[in-house]
C-alpha cells in the first residue's frame, strides 16, 4: 500500500514545494536562488520522468510530471496589490504636480534597453542601435564616453552619462526629444554613488510625447551577502519615489537580475501603480560569440496606466552577455508597429 502511495507522495511535494518556493519568492536568497535555478530543475525532471518511463515505471513518471506542473503553477499563482507605505524623498513634491500635467502619450515611444559587459566594439553597438532605430536608449555598464558619443550620434537629441565612479556600474541615456525641465532642475537622483541607485527624468520622444523615465539597478542573488536586506532597500528607494510621483506615463527601465516569478518586486511594483512588461528572456545571450539558450528577463521595464501597449523582442546585437531589447509603448491612441519620429 505505502509502495503505491510513494509516487503520489512525490507529486504532493513538489507541489509543496513549488508553493513553499512562491510564498518566499524574493524575500528570501534560498528561494530566489531556486527562481532562477527552475529552467534547470525543469529539465532534470523532464529527464528523471523519462528515466523512470525507460525503467518501466510509468506511475514514478506520472507523479513527476504531474508534481512538477503543479509546482510551476503554484510559484505563479496571482498575488494580491498592496498599497506602498514608504516615505517619499524630499524633492518628490514639485516633481510629481509636474508628472500630473503631464499629457497622455501622443505618439508611440521605441525604447532599447541594454546591460552592456563594458568591452563591446563600439561600431557593433552603434550598429545594434541604429538597426533599433529607438528613440529613447538606456545602456548599463559603460564606461567609455566615447560610446556614448557614438549612440548620440545614431539617435540625435540629448544624453546624460553616470560614470562609473565611486561604485557606480556606468550609465548612459540618451533621448531622441531631449530631456525636460521641471521647475529650475533637470533630473533627480538617489544614491548613484552606488550600483543600486536611480536616476529621473522627463524625456521627450518626439518633443511632443514627454513621460518620466526612471532607470535603475537592483541586486541579484549572488552579488554578494546580505542579498535580502540589499534588495529591500535597493528596491524601497524606487518604490518610494514612484509612490509619490503618480505619473501616468511613468516609465521605469531596470537592469534586475529577476525573473518575472520575483512576486514581491512585481506585487510592490503594482502597488505604486506601474505594470510589469512581459520583456523576453536577456539572459544568458552569448559566451564569447556563441550564442545561448536565454533562460530569464534580466533586464525588465514597469510602465503606467497610461502606456496601453508594450511590444518587447529581443533587439539584433553579435556581442554581450546580455541580449538587448527593444519595447514599443504605445497609449490609447498610438499604434505602437510605427516609430515615433
Amino acid at each position: 500500500m505505502l509502495r503505491a502511495l510513494l509516487p503520489w507522495l512525490l507529486a504532493v511535494g513538489l507541489a509543496s514545494g513549488g508553493l513553499i518556493v512562491g510564498w518566499g519568492a524574493d524575500r528570501y536568497v534560498l528561494t530566489a536562488l531556486v527562481l532562477h535555478a527552475e529552467p534547470f530543475l525543469l529539465v532534470l525532471a523532464v529527464w528523471a520522468a523519462l528515466a523512470a518511463v525507460w525503467a518501466g515505471n510509468r506511475r514514478v513518471a506520472r507523479a513527476l510530471a504531474v508534481g512538477s506542473v503543479a509546482a510551476v503553477a503554484s510559484v505563479r499563482l496571482p498575488y494580491d496589490v498592496a498599497p506602498s507605505g514608504g516615505v517619499p524623498p524630499d524633492w518628490i513634491g514639485p516633481v510629481s504636480r509636474c508628472a500630473a500635467a503631464l499629457a497622455p502619450p501622443a505618439e508611440p515611444v521605441r525604447l532599447l534597453q541594454w546591460t552592456l559587459e563594458g568591452h563591446e566594439p563600439i561600431e557593433v553597438v552603434q550598429a545594434a542601435v541604429a538597426a533599433a532605430a529607438p528613440g529613447v536608449v538606456v545602456l548599463q555598464g559603460v564606461s567609455d564616453p566615447a560610446l556614448v558619443m557614438a549612440v548620440l550620434e545614431e539617435v540625435g537629441g540629448e544624453s546624460r552619462f553616470y560614470p562609473p565612479d565611486g561604485g557606480g556600474i556606468g550609465l548612459a541615456i540618451v533621448v531622441a526629444g531631449g530631456f525636460h525641465p521641471c521647475g529650475d532642475a533637470i533630473e533627480w537622483t538617489e544614491a548613484m554613488d552606488t550600483p543600486y541607485g536611480f536616476t529621473l527624468s522627463f524625456v521627450g520622444v518626439p518633443s511632443s510625447t514627454v513621460f518620466p523615465l526612471l532607470v535603475t539597478r537592483l541586486p541579484g542573488p549572488l552579488d554578494g551577502g546580505a542579498w535580502s536586506e540589499r534588495m529591500t532597500t535597493a528596491s524601497s528607494r524606487v518604490l518610494d519615489a514612484l509612490g509619490a510621483l503618480h505619473g501616468a506615463s511613468t516609465v521605469v527601465v531596470a537592469d534586475a537580475p529577476a525573473p518575472r516569478t520575483y512576486r514581491n518586486l512585481d506585487e510592490r511594483m503594482a502597488g505604486v501603480g506601474v505594470s510589469t512588461v512581459a520583456v523576453p528572456p536577456t539572459w544568458p545571450a552569448r559566451l564569447g560569440g556563441v550564442p545561448l539558450i536565454t533562460l530569464h528577463p534580466f533586464d525588465r521595464m514597469w510602465v503606467g496606466p497610461s502606456w496601453t501597449r508594450a511590444v518587447s523582442t529581443r533587439a539584433e546585437a553579435g556581442v554581450g552577455f546580455r541580449a538587448p531589447v527593444l519595447t514599443i509603448l504605445g497609449g490609447p491612441e498610438v499604434e505602437p508597429g510605427t516609430p515615433g519620429e
